[in-house]
């Protein structure tokens, strides 16, 4: 190939590139016209914005979430405690939230936290009897509270639970499908 057609190749390429770029990025809603009238097809979000929405700074959390692109935001409500037992974190805010989440239509996935402590974790990995109703726990309090599933952010976990924990988070990430929730 020489050199000219190498650069109208180059050239062509890229403004294809550009050009079907622009269709993905910049599509809008499709409307179509029926014999009944006229139909609009919702596309989903061009990009999905995830947050965390923390405990220790509630209001600022709430202006924000009543002000910001928010596909899905996290609160710390959940944790485990110093036996791995799944405890509620009071939340003065919680209501609030779940309107609106509601009204905005954001997904709310609550964090399970852990304050770090690896040792908490590690009583509830160990105890393979106690993931049935761990679960079952989670999954009821979903449905009662309208979640979309769970954020498990769980830190300083110990490296000798490695594979429990595998095998615990495929475990619940496949009770929480059967109930058409998101474990992230």
């Amino acid at each position: 190939m020489s050199q000219s057609n190498l650069k109208i190749a180059s050239f062509v390429a890229l403004i294809l590139l550009v050009f079907f770029s622009g269709i993905y990025f910049f599509r809008s809603n499709i409307s179509l016209i029926t014999s009944t009238g006229e139909k609009t097809i919702s596309k989903p979000p061009l990009m999905e914005v995830y947050a965390w929405y923390p405990d220790y700074d509630e209001q600022n959390a709430l202006a924000s979430l009543k002000t910001a692109k928010i596909t899905q935001v996290s609160p710390f409500w959940y944790m485990l405690d110093e036996s791995g037992k799944l405890i509620i974190d009071e939340s003065e805010t919680k209501d609030e939230v779940l309107t609106v989440a509601k009204e905005r239509k954001i997904a709310i996935l609550p964090s399970i936290v852990n304050e770090f402590d690896g040792e908490r974790v590690h009583k509830l990995l160990i105890a393979k009897y106690k993931w049935a109703s761990f679960s079952e726990q989670l999954i009821s309090l979903a449905q009662q509270e309208g979640y979309k599933g769970y954020d498990l952010d769980l830190e300083e976990l110990l490296a000798s639970d490695r594979n429990n924990y595998v095998e615990f988070t495929s475990y619940l990430a496949s009770q929480f499908h059967k109930n058409n929730l998101i474990l992230s």
